[in-house]
């Protein structure tokens, strides 16, 4: 830049002599008019402008020898042709070569990379490795269950002495009640001398309840039912009289009645389930669901029966029972369940299944009817095979055109839909014998005959 601007103080002193000489030139041609003079005069001024110092001194000189030497005849014709050709080379090109550079560049330069990559030095990542740093798990690592991380620096503020206890590796909530649970928790493996233990209801432990054990255990008792209540237990080792504590282990929990403790459910019908369960002595009743459907509400919580009827056939059933106490009008449910096995309904088999004969060759079938069946399938089996021989909507059915004397196996099937079925039921034997006579009787003629 520097150069290019040398360059250019050059060529506009260059310039600068050129014009001087036309000047002197044009003043020796018109001697004799002032007002020419003071034109040629006029026109380097502004093409002195960008560059004082070299502009300035020419520029006196054509005053001098315009006053010295006065016109007495101007020359008009000469004075306006040797005006026009000084005048284009002097004032536009010196006029505009300087302006370009020195107005461009210069405003150009603060815009280069020099004041930029101080701007872009605080965005590398000289900053956001120390902010990462603040945030590695060095608190978190002693969470997990490591006795070597256990022995890192968990220590209560400003203590120099022994190093603190581990974190307390588990703890959680045993012999829930409504109104009462117990917190257990292990040990660190560095040891400890006691445990702090807190109890809020919100959730950033504000206006605690704290109490100290020297056991991993504690009874909390006074609780409402429905309420969800923070836990949080750290252990402390002894410094002389100065506790030095370990980090804390939180949980939380919401206290509700207690689960009964078994459930069966067993298929009564063709349609119906049966539950049973054991009872829960702080409950007001129970809830019976089916899988996440509320199916009923039971209550007293004496009765620990529950009859579920129209069950579809097509279905697996998995019940559920809760218990549930009522709190300040609003029902609360056990977070807990009993489940019992799942239940895959299936359609018993035609029971008590008759075969009488009613001719030489027929044979009558009766049997019980089936809840929910919509039809019934009858087999005959005469040479080891079971064919099928009809199907009825009733429960009754008449077989024809038999062998006299000849030995026939029935079963029956009871149907739902076509792929919801029973099995078949078990075989009776009929024939066809003929009817025994009506009003037979017999009487002894002799000792040797019947009459």
């Amino acid at each position: 830049m520097k150069k290019l601007l040398c360059l250019m103080l050059a060529i506009m002193m260059m310039l600068s002599s050129f014009s001087m000489t036309l000047a002197e030139d044009v003043v020796e041609v018109v001697t004799e008019t002032p007002a020419p003079t003071e034109a040629v005069v006029t026109e380097p001024e502004p093409a002195s402008e960008p560059a004082q110092p070299v502009v300035t001194e020419p520029a006196s000189e054509p005053e001098q020898s315009a006053v010295t030497e006065p016109a007495t005849e101007p020359e008009q014709p000469v004075i306006t042709e040797p005006a026009t050709e000084p005048e284009q080379p002097v004032v536009t090109e010196p006029a505009t070569e300087p302006e370009q550079p020195v107005v461009t560049e210069p405003a150009t330069e603060p815009e280069q990379p020099v004041v930029t990559e101080p701007a872009t030095e605080p965005e590398q990542p000289v900053v956001t490795e120390p902010a990462t740093e603040t945030e590695q798990p060095v608190v978190t690592e002693p969470a997990a269950e490591d006795a070597a991380v256990d022995e890192l620096i968990l220590r209560g503020p400003g203590l120099e002495g022994i190093p603190g206890p581990g974190v307390v590796p588990t703890l959680k909530v045993t012999n829930a009640k409504p109104n009462a649970l117990k917190l257990t928790w292990t040990s660190p493996s560095t040891g400890a001398d006691g445990y702090e233990m807190s109890l809020s209801k919100n959730a950033d432990f504000s206006s605690p309840v704290v109490r100290e054990t020297t056991n991993t255990y504690y009874d909390v008792t006074g609780l409402v039912c429905g309420l969800t209540y923070y836990y949080r237990v750290r252990a402390y080792k002894l410094d002389g009289a100065e506790k030095v504590f370990g980090v804390y282990k939180s949980i939380s929990y919401r206290t509700s009645p207690a689960a009964p403790a078994t459930l069966t459910a067993n298929q009564i019908g063709a349609s119906q389930v049966k539950l049973n369960w054991s009872s829960v002595s702080d409950a007001d009743g129970y809830i019976v669901a089916w899988g996440d459907i509320d199916v009923a509400t039971v209550a007293p919580k004496s009765v620990v029966t529950f009859t579920h009827n129209g069950v579809d056939l097509s279905l697996e059933y998995k019940y559920r029972v809760y218990s549930y106490k009522i709190v300040n009008g609003n029902r609360i449910r056990s977070d807990e369940y009993a489940e019992a096995d799942v239940i895959k309904m299936v359609v018993p088999a035609p029971q008590n299944l008759t075969a009488l004969s009613v001719g030489t060759n027929s044979v009558k079938l009766t049997w019980d009817q089936v809840d929910s069946a919509t039809y019934y399938v009858i087999q005959r089996d005469a040479d080891g095979t079971y064919v099928e021989l009809a199907t009825v909507n009733n429960n009754t059915y008449t077989d024809t055109n038999l062998i006299f004397g000849k030995d026939y196996k029935y079963v029956v099937t009871a149907y739902v839909t076509e792929e919801i079925h029973s099995d078949p039921c078990d075989p009776v034997v009929g024939n066809a014998v003929g009817e025994a006579p009506a009003n037979l009787k017999a009487s002894m003629a002799n000792t040797s005959s019947i009459s």
